[in-house]
């Protein structure tokens, strides 16, 4: 008597790697980019927690890199500050989140924009009164399974030379 076999069409090796993709896509999301929704999320709260001048609940959403950048700007502040307390050292006006410390009527997500390793937020300002305003870059990275600021790059004018972000500003601050 002869046993039967099993044989695997194609349509049967195709359900396979279906299922296989599936598989793939659903233990491991953080593999993949970063969504525009994912992106303009983090911005709306970047945003939401600059208009409560809430410095402490931003530092979570920052990449470890900018955060102990941030970090060593701030002890270095200090001693600064205790050295020459009539003077105002360079975090003196707080941690400049964006390119004017002015108070802002509106903080919006404008664009998203997606390169081969970050993926870059465009958030709009305007000043109460004001018809103009700014945008400064957000670049977020993906850090533990999350999209971390990872900088801020500040509005870029005609007649600049130099493209300030927050990263530049804390090293430069203090390396002179």
């Amino acid at each position: 008597m002869r046993r039967p076999t099993r044989t695997t069409g194609s349509a049967g090796r195709a359900a396979a790697r279906l299922a296989l993709c599936a598989l793939v896509l659903a233990v491991a999301p953080g593999i993949a980019k970063a969504g525009p929704d994912d992106a303009t999320a983090v911005a709306e709260r970047f945003c939401a927690l600059q208009a409560k001048g809430d410095d402490a609940a931003l530092r979570p959403m920052l990449s470890t890199a900018l955060a102990d950048l941030l970090s060593e700007a701030e002890e270095r502040n200090a001693i600064i500050a205790s050295g020459a307390p009539d003077e105002k050292p360079p975090l003196g006006d707080g941690i400049p989140w964006r390119t004017f410390p002015d108070v802002t009527e509106a903080c919006a997500p404008a664009s998203v924009r997606e390169t081969d390793n970050a993926t870059l937020v465009a958030v709009r300002y305007r000043i109460a009164g004001e018809e103009a305003g700014w945008k400064d870059t957000l670049v977020l990275r993906r850090e533990n399974g999350r999209l971390a600021i990872d900088d801020v790059m500040y509005q870029l004018f005609p007649t600049d030379t130099y493209r300030g972000s927050l990263r530049r500003f804390l090293k430069d601050s203090f390396d002179q």
